[in-house]
């Protein structure tokens, strides 16, 4: 084994470990994983000497591992781990390592390069005196601080998978205050909006409903002042004209009235003509046409002009 990792995994067990003859020294398949992000075959029972990490319900323990004895030691978060609950560890963090330098500071610090720095608490926030928009803004201000201060540091470009790692911690913070900060906003206007729904189901029966019996009453209406129409038409000679037929003695009166609606005769003639228009280029159509494809493509039907591709995007 090399002479500083071994000093590494010794000091941070706290363990009294005798001198061993027989220790593995491979550290290919950690090294390859780290510097190439490329692993090797992954066998239960065959850990790989090196430094890793393991997911937890909060974050990650940090994990080492090497041999003694052509025994594998597997320390978990400075603890040694034993039986089979070794193979356990190996297989949750046998994709996950991290550099000697990571693997010290976490053991000697308890804090991983990439944590953040806790919020600065807003004074009064516990007595609820402060609005939790100045809380939760209190808070949206402090992280912002910190990511600009450490982006400057590292020259505002990430390099390392220490700084990646920092970065996505920072977005996933803004994740955490976006939902904090939406949530108070739901619970806030939920009141207004449940009386507004209230206030719209005690009213929307009789409203329909008079609604529905006005447009009733108006298509019996309409016959009849058609009817009227055609006949006082047919009656207008040299010097005269028809005075449109109007019903009702009360409130506005009811009369015919002309509007141009567009009616659909032949689809394909329809969509030839509009193909080459430039307006069906809108951000708006656009999207509802990929929105068709992906549901007719999903479906397993042929789209022409449309594929389905895989995408990557960090989430």
């Amino acid at each position: 084994m090399d002479g500083d990792f071994r000093g590494v995994h010794r000091l941070r067990c706290r363990l009294s470990v005798p001198q061993m003859e027989n220790v593995m020294t491979d550290y290919s398949f950690w090294r390859k994983a780290l510097q190439e992000g490329v692993v090797g075959s992954i066998v239960e029972d065959e850990p790989q000497p090196g430094f890793y990490k393991v997911k937890t319900k909060d974050g990650f323990d940090p994990v080492s591992i090497w041999y003694e004895n052509d025994q594998p030691v597997v320390l978990r978060d400075g603890l040694e781990v034993e039986g089979d609950l070794r193979w356990e560890v190996w297989m949750r963090c046998a994709k996950r390592p991290i550099a000697h330098e990571t693997y010290n500071q976490r053991i000697e610090t308890g804090k991983w390069p990439s944590d953040l720095a806790a919020p600065e608490p807003t004074y009064g926030h516990n007595s609820g005196s402060v609005p939790d928009t100045e809380v939760i803004g209190d808070q949206l201000a402090d992280v912002s601080t910190q990511a600009s201060e450490w982006l400057a540091g590292i020259g505002n470009k990430v390099t390392t998978q220490d700084q990646a790692d920092k970065a996505a911690n920072f977005a996933n913070r803004y994740a955490e205050l976006e939902r904090a900060a939406e949530d108070k906003r739901k619970a806030e206007k939920e009141p207004h909006l449940k009386a507004g729904r209230d206030i719209d189901e005690k009213w929307r029966p009789i409203v329909d409903r008079a609604k529905g019996d006005k447009a009733f009453m108006k298509e019996k209406i309409t016959d009849f002042l058609i009817a009227e129409k055609a006949k006082r038409e047919a009656k207008v000679t040299e010097g005269t004209e028809a005075v449109s037929p109007k019903a009702g003695t009360r409130g506005r009166s009811i009369a015919l009235r002309t509007r141009t609606e567009v009616t659909c005769t032949d689809a394909d003639a329809l969509w030839s003509f509009y193909k080459d228009d430039k307006r069906l280029r809108s951000p708006e159509v656009c999207r509802r046409l990929m929105e068709l494809a992906q549901i007719d493509l999903e479906a397993g039907k042929d789209v022409k002009g449309a594929k389905l591709v895989k995408v990557e995007k960090a989430a």
